[in-house]
């Protein structure tokens, strides 16, 4: 008896995870941080190799030299992790809706977090230990691993706007048989309807 509720408890929790797994957000989610694993691995060897390696074959100013290499390779994983997560997730869950154009909705999530970006940033000038600030500068505090949370947030919520804005019939663009399919696909991304006239004139209704 006490095994039959059991199982039929397993079971029952093995439906609900597996519901929860199958959210579309969730599961985007998920295949966003598979994609971008890779880098996040890259980061870890070059940190090791950064601290562990390097101080082992060289001191002084050729370490500080070779240490480079590993700051590099931070600043092209780890540091820019936030800046990296908004476009994969759009792009994802935009697949993952079965939007047409998931590509489109990738750059409306890396475009919109840039927007969302402070403006004027504090920054420590080279050889200097006070900090100023600095406008139109993005920093890697905003773009790292501190800012992730911002690139899933974002890169989830412009996807949706995005998408449900682009789904309006009304907002649809007509560019004629001339113009190339690419080209009406990016248009139709504006959600403007525009139409070539007999005289290859572009009108623009709204």
């Amino acid at each position: 008896m006490e095994e039959s509720k059991s199982r039929k408890f397993l079971d029952k929790f093995s439906e609900v995870a597996g519901r929860i797994g199958n959210q579309v957000h969730l599961r985007s989610l998920r295949d966003a941080f598979a994609t971008i694993m890779p880098l996040f691995i890259l980061a870890g060897l070059g940190t090791l190799i950064n601290n562990v390696v390097f101080p082992w074959i060289a001191k002084g100013e050729t370490l500080a030299h070779l240490q480079v290499w590993g700051t590099l390779i931070a600043n092209g994983t780890l540091n820019i992790a936030g800046l990296m997560l908004a476009p994969v997730v759009g792009f994802i869950l935009a697949r993952n809706k079965g939007y047409r154009n998931p590509l489109t909705a990738a750059v409306i999530s890396l475009a919109s977090l840039i927007v969302m970006m402070p403006i004027t940033t504090q920054m420590t000038p080279a050889g200097k230990t006070a900090a100023i600030n600095v406008t139109g500068g993005l920093s890697f505090a905003n773009l790292g691993t501190t800012g992730m949370f911002a690139g899933i947030i974002i890169g989830l919520l412009a996807t949706e706007v995005f998408i449900r804005l682009s789904n309006i019939k009304r907002l649809q663009i007509n560019l004629g048989d001339q113009i190339p399919p690419a080209v009406g696909d990016s248009f139709n991304s504006l959600n403007f309807q525009v139409k070539c006239n007999d005289d290859n004139e572009f009108l623009i209704v709204v």
